[in-house]
């Protein structure tokens, strides 16, 4: 509810009552303070979560119910953890810069190339002498904002480079400003986008900055995704064009990739304990939400457990890649209908239709 935020009509009820026990309610003022400053923890990842979802609702709204079904039951997840290669993949999540304001520091600014709808916003962190460009490319529907495509423009960053970050072609704010009709997947289309987009942020650095400012030939970098689009921009690019190129943890085959991101959410379907699994991994996460690279997961996950909350990710993704890939209004209904499609789906009965039309 506006105002009064997420809640059930047993915890607005509840509400009722704790405005007449508590005392700070006297002085409206002073009790708005109090609650300035209990919001004010959560600043900086709701401001995130706003900058970098399509659907910041939606995801509060599948939090909250997971918290609230754990604080009324009261209970503790089970202690059963496995250590293989999907449950390090899990660990990924711990990747963030080492400074925490590191994207408020972030320059935003808009290119607009021609073909697309509206003009793309993208991040810019300059160096205060003259450097070369690294252009960061982020993983599977990863906005620029996202903590991983963060910690490596730090990185960057710190070596020296004016770093410049656009969100994943899978991302909705790519694909609302793409040219009209585009649909992300087919690597031909992303490649091209991309090279328009950052031959212009480059020409636009340099005329910002002054001469002398850019020096130098770009360095190109990314991880998953954005890693296979850094190799496909080497090899669909004339010798020389990169000085360096980082390509972390690429898919060897999208195709393969993804549907084995399809398998990963399908792992546990099909078991009779289906529900007490899915359960486990939402508590799981939402008891280790405070967790850092240097504690680890307390508790840990299972492998199945892993599996579903990397799967449930990227499903969100695909949601939100379709809703604005076919303009669709974002409703529960259209979720039903949209939420049970796969990424195989979407290339078999999305994309491909769209390409052969």
């Amino acid at each position: 509810m506006p105002l009064a935020g997420a809640g059930s009509t047993r915890d607005y009820l509840g509400r009722v009552g704790d405005v007449f026990m508590d005392p700070a309610t006297l002085t409206p003022a002073g009790k708005a303070a109090m609650e300035f400053n209990t919001q004010s923890f959560d600043a900086r990842s709701l401001r995130q979560i706003l900058q970098t979802e399509y659907d910041a609702y939606a995801l509060k709204k599948l939090y909250y119910t997971q918290e609230r079904a754990l604080a009324q039951a009261d209970v503790t997840a089970p202690v059963e953890a496995d250590d293989t290669a999907v449950t390090q993949t899990l660990e990924t999540m711990f990747g963030q810069p080492v400074d925490p304001d590191f994207a408020l520091r972030a320059a935003v600014r808009q290119v607009h190339p021609a073909g697309f709808r509206k003009p793309l916003s993208y991040s810019l962190w300059a160096q205060d002498s003259p450097a070369p460009v690294a252009f960061v490319l982020s993983g599977l529907g990863g906005h620029r904002h996202s903590t991983r495509a963060l910690a490596l423009a730090e990185m960057a960053h710190l070596e020296g480079y004016h770093v410049i970050c656009f969100s994943n072609n899978l991302n909705w704010e790519f694909i609302q400003a793409a040219p009209a009709g585009f649909l992300p997947g087919y690597v031909n289309d992303d490649i091209k986008l991309i090279k328009q987009l950052h031959t212009a942020a480059a020409a636009q650095l340099a005329a910002t900055l002054g001469a002398g400012q850019v020096v130098g030939k770009p360095a190109v970098m990314g991880f998953s995704m954005g890693a296979w689009y850094t190799l496909n921009l080497c090899a669909t690019s004339p010798a020389g064009t990169y000085s360096k190129a980082l390509s972390i943890n690429p898919p060897l085959d999208l195709t393969y990739g993804l549907k084995a991101l399809d398998r990963l959410y399908r792992a546990p379907a099909g078991r009779d304990d289906l529900a007490a699994v899915q359960a486990s991994a939402l508590t799981k996460l939402l008891m280790n939400q405070n967790a850092t690279a240097q504690t680890g997961f307390q508790p840990g996950f299972t492998d199945l457990e892993a599996s579903y909350l990397i799967g449930l990710s990227y499903r969100f993704t695909l949601r939100n890649t379709i809703l604005t890939g076919l303009d669709l209004k974002r409703s529960r209904g259209v979720y039903r209908r949209v939420d049970p499609l796969s990424y195989e789906d979407y290339y078999d009965h999305i994309l491909r239709p769209r390409l052969l039309a």
